[in-house]
């Protein structure tokens, strides 16, 4: 009996174990047809949804536009009405670096943008501020239309742009630095309205050449006198490549020298 009955568990754990059910997949819900109704009702509902979004980004967006623009023109304000206060004060006349200085440490700007929305409060009126915010005018173009000094070309241009005739604002820069470029070969440009100063310019002069003496020139020597060890260093097309631009360098050099022969001579005739 005992043996039997050890048969049977042998059978049982020979036996192949039973293939996993495998379960029908539900078969997936009906959906129903929109009825024609329906289905204009969904349109209307998104047409509608359409037009009240874009209609806030669109008011948005003009907001943001003269908010900007107002901006600047109150921060060339607040300049201009510091410069005076502080000419009435010394008694004498400022170039106003020190206040420009003042705003770009206070309003985290760079000293061209504040420069910039000087010349736009000084240039533009409240009707002109208005018409600006009203037309959505781009920052980028009102910093380029307001060093226009003569009245008719500063009227074609600002016409030219509003009419789209200028692609964007980068067309409109162009336009007005060949007009101002030709304002001043004419001498019609006037110094204290968009073109640099003298006092500017010498500055500017001064600040290049002893970035010129003291970086550009040591580092260009240092190049100059490692060139034949560097060379081994190079392929073929690289060693010539810096051989040519070392010839344009000794004509540039030859122009430099005969550049400050001139300036040198210039400077003896002015009684410093």
């Amino acid at each position: 009996m005992a043996k039997a009955t050890t048969k049977k568990k042998d059978k049982k754990k020979a036996a192949k174990p039973s293939a996993p059910k495998v379960t029908a997949p539900k078969a997936a819900a009906k959906t129903t047809a929109l009825t024609k109704t329906e289905q204009r009702d969904l349109v209307k509902k998104t047409e509608i949804r359409w037009e009240e979004v874009t209609t806030s980004l669109r008011g948005r967006r003009r907001q943001a536009a003269a908010d900007i623009i107002q901006y600047r023109f109150d921060v060339g304000a607040f300049a201009i009405e510091l410069m005076d206060d502080r000419v009435k004060e010394l008694g004498k006349k400022l170039y106003g670096d020190r206040t420009v200085k003042q705003l770009c440490e206070a309003l985290n700007e760079s000293s061209s943008t504040v420069h910039t929305c000087i010349k736009f409060a000084r240039k533009c009126d409240a009707k002109e501020l208005d018409y600006f915010k009203k037309h959505e005018w781009p920052w980028r173009a009102i910093s380029s239309i307001v060093t226009v000094d003569d009245a008719k070309e500063y009227k074609r241009l600002k016409d030219d742009f509003e009419s789209k005739r200028f692609e964007n604002s980068d067309q409109l820069k162009d336009a007005v630095k060949e007009v101002n470029d030709k304002a001043r070969d004419d001498g019609t440009k006037d110094g204290r309205k968009g073109s640099p100063t003298a006092k500017s310019m010498i500055r500017s002069f001064n600040m290049s050449c002893n970035m010129l003496a003291t970086k550009l020139l040591p580092n260009f020597l240092t190049a100059v006198k490692t060139f034949k060890k560097d060379v081994s260093k190079m392929d073929a097309d690289s060693a010539e490549a810096v051989a040519k631009d070392l010839k344009e360098s000794v004509k540039a050099v030859s122009t430099l020298t005969k550049m400050a022969e001139r300036a040198t001579s210039i400077l003896d005739e002015i009684d410093l």
